[in-house]
């Protein structure tokens, strides 16, 4: 039986580290205010993914087994508010996915030759 894979949609979030940056003063409503950023944008970009990929299917008779987004790593964007709890972005990650009906959202990652990727690791023991 024919099958595709997975539709993936590819959201850059490094324009929210430009926002950050201009915002440094308060650091906290910064945290809160870029996952508000970081879930609006998802959800934005990625409304009709799922209605897309429903609509392939029917069009052309192939399940699509996994209808995903994959987003810029959100250690790079934590980083910028200073907060050490990135718990936070995950929630704010899995509302997104939650919200648009998606099988998977990738992101929740950081780049460990970084400072704050260890911030991340740490998170996942919260």
């Amino acid at each position: 039986m024919k099958q595709i894979k997975c539709s993936l949609l590819k959201i850059s979030m490094l324009e929210l580290l430009q926002w950050a940056f201009h915002f440094l003063i308060a650091l906290i409503v910064i945290a809160d205010r870029a996952c508000q950023k970081i879930y609006d944008k998802i959800t934005t970009k990625a409304r009709d993914l799922v209605k897309v990929a429903q609509e392939i299917e029917t069009e052309y008779e192939i399940p699509i087994a996994n209808k995903r987004i994959t987003v810029t790593p959100i250690s790079l964007i934590a980083a910028a508010s200073k907060d050490k709890d990135y718990v936070k972005y995950a929630k704010t990650l899995d509302k997104a996915a939650e919200t648009l009906g998606i099988d998977f959202i990738g992101g929740y990652t950081a780049l460990v030759n970084q400072e704050n990727g260890l911030d991340l690791i740490n998170s996942l023991f919260n």
